[in-house]
């Protein structure tokens, strides 16, 4: 099948789906341009975290021009029966980010006749949409998990085109979780989905809240991140 894309006359994203064991990443990381090995979306927050997991198992074989696929999103007005759409404005903007932030291929599944506002900002954030693109490619790496009965938090980092750092904190839990960031120096905070500035500090306090995410671009890397107890 690669060998009749390549022979046709325009460009094809070739994509195996839906299992792709990582025992065959290098093969994958070569010959497709993106590989899923993970359930369908299905709206529910429990698949979306399942879906989220299966990217540490296979973003090691990833480089620029061939990535982990994470299915579909789930944002907005779907019409598929089987579909749940349980999932609340901010799961959806957990969903989004998710994918943005792990360089997935941004597959929109909802209707697109009348889009609510909602649904136009997530979708046209062009902040999020340039570390999704970003043309080096720096895979999104964990830097700190934390991880007790019904609490996780996930934070990681990226390095960007421009030389600055992007970090994505993702709250999987039931409660808000606020977090102390050391920088290696005084940095210019910056919440990529708000599009504004936020801080100027060698250290700053992060609140996200349950089942939602926040993203930041800073000038250098976070030497240190600490739980801050409410």
């Amino acid at each position: 099948m690669r060998q009749e894309l390549i022979n046709a006359s325009r460009d094809f994203g070739y994509c195996i789906t839906v299992v792709a064991p990582k025992e065959y990443g290098e093969y994958w990381s070569k010959y497709c341009n993106s590989y899923r090995s993970n359930p369908d979306t299905y709206g529910t927050f429990s698949n979306l975290l399942t879906i989220y997991n299966t990217y540490f198992n296979h973003y090691k074989s990833t480089c620029r021009g061939h990535y982990f696929d994470l299915d579909m999103l789930d944002v907005g007005t779907g019409t598929m029966p089987d579909l749940k759409h349980e999932l609340t404005e901010d799961e959806q903007i957990l969903q989004y980010s998710i994918r943005a932030f792990l360089s997935s291929p941004i597959q929109i599944s909802s209707t697109l006749e009348e889009p609510n506002d909602f649904e136009l900002d997530v979708y046209c954030n062009e902040e999020i949409i340039a570390i999704n693109q970003d043309s080096i490619y720096d895979k999104a790496e964990l830097v700190c998990k934390e991880l007790e009965n019904n609490f996780q938090i996930d934070i990681l980092q990226r390095q960007l085109q421009d030389g600055k750092y992007a970090y994505a904190i993702f709250n999987f839990s039931d409660t808000p979780a606020s977090f102390s960031l050391d920088f290696e120096q005084e940095t210019t905070v910056r919440d990529v989905w708000q599009k504004q500035d936020i801080a100027t500090a060698n250290s700053f306090n992060i609140t996200v809240m349950p089942h939602c995410a926040q993203i930041i671009k800073t000038d250098c890397k976070i030497t240190e991140t600490k739980k801050v107890e409410r």
